[in-house]
């Protein structure tokens, strides 16, 4: 039997199924919880201004993840780090040019380098590379977007539909990619905002970000400090919150046991929770169940591929770190 080991991307699954037809897709099941604990930090995102005005479960500190003043050493590491980095820069733009000077002849060809060299260093080019943003179908619409935004439409689903009826060109995933930049900007400005409150304040608790606060619910409980299963436990008070950390540890014990008979009854809870992030994450489960119940029976996952694309990120970084192609070549021989 052929099987193919895949995330759960569409282009991957479109691939597999046109490539191989007759093979058994198995979902890897690291990228199937990764898209598990998304839904649960979409969810507290969208409840996060909610939560603070629960109850206090017990006279102990929340764990907050607070905000951490550099010390002395950090900021010294990280100027020698800078320093260290430009001095490759200057080392990799002088192989360059000598390279350039020795395979050019031309002399007006070989001052182009040189000459875009000089323009880089004065604009301060060597540490921030300048991306230039290219046109998007969805320029013209961004007010519109912004504005729906701002009135509480997060669905990239709706969005994208009232943009359709607006004479909207574009696909799906131009809307969705918009909206998920959107989520994590606001993520990151209550993640500035919440974390320098103090612990208790006019009957609120202090809470932090809520891409910290769903590790909780996707985590063993029994491996959880005193700390943060007293967190958890503040968490759970909301029903929607408790509702979901229920669904959430059903699929990890299902992953751990490896045990695929309650996913449909599972599935199922999902789709009539009346919790959208999991409705959603369901919804799209569903359209794949065979690769879903193979990745929670078969052995196979993507560990082997995912550990190779990591050496091999390794090695370009050496490459660019060395500017040297005759030792990258060493190096993946002699690995090989």
């Amino acid at each position: 039997m052929e099987v193919i080991s895949r995330d759960r991307s569409t282009e991957y699954q479109r691939g597999a199924t046109e490539g191989a037809p007759d093979a058994q897709q198995v979902i890897d099941r690291w990228h199937l919880l990764k898209n598990l604990r998304e839904a649960v930090e979409r969810l507290l995102t969208r409840l996060h201004e909610g939560l603070v005005q629960l109850p206090a479960v017990s006279n102990r500190q929340l764990d907050t993840h607070p905000r951490q003043k550099r010390t002395r050493a950090e900021v010294a590491a990280s100027s020698a780090s800078r320093l260290r980095r430009l001095a490759c820069v200057r080392a990799s733009r002088r192989t360059f040019l000598a390279r350039s000077q020795h395979y050019w002849h031309c002399q007006a060809t070989a001052h182009q380098p040189a000459n875009r060299a000089q323009v880089c260093a004065s604009r301060n080019l060597s540490e921030q590379a300048r991306v230039c943003r290219t046109k998007s179908r969805l320029d013209p619409y961004l007010p519109f977007l912004q504005q729906r935004w701002e009135q509480g439409c997060h669905s990239a689903k709706m969005l994208w539909q009232e943009l359709l009826a607006r004479g909207f060109p574009g696909g799906y995933m131009l809307v969705y990619r918009w909206v998920q930049t959107q989520r994590e900007v606001s993520e990151s400005r209550q993640a500035d905002r919440f974390e320098a409150r103090p612990v208790r304040r006019a009957g609120r608790q202090s809470l932090g970000a809520p891409r910290h606060l769903a590790w909780f619910l996707v985590s063993d409980p029994a491996r959880l400090e005193e700390q943060k299963r007293q967190t958890l436990l503040f968490l759970r008070q909301h029903s929607e919150v408790n509702q979901a950390y229920e669904l959430a540890q059903q699929l990890l014990t299902m992953v751990k046991e490896r045990n695929a008979a309650p996913l449909e009854s599972w599935l199922l809870l999902c789709s009539d929770s009346g919790i959208s992030e999991l409705e959603n994450f369901a919804r799209g489960l569903q359209k794949e169940v065979s690769a879903l119940q193979a990745a929670l029976t078969l052995k196979y996952s993507n560990g082997p591929v995912e550990g190779q694309i990591t050496k091999l990120k390794r090695d370009l970084a050496f490459h660019v770190w060395a500017g040297s192609f005759a030792l990258l070549r060493q190096r993946v021989l002699k690995a090989a």
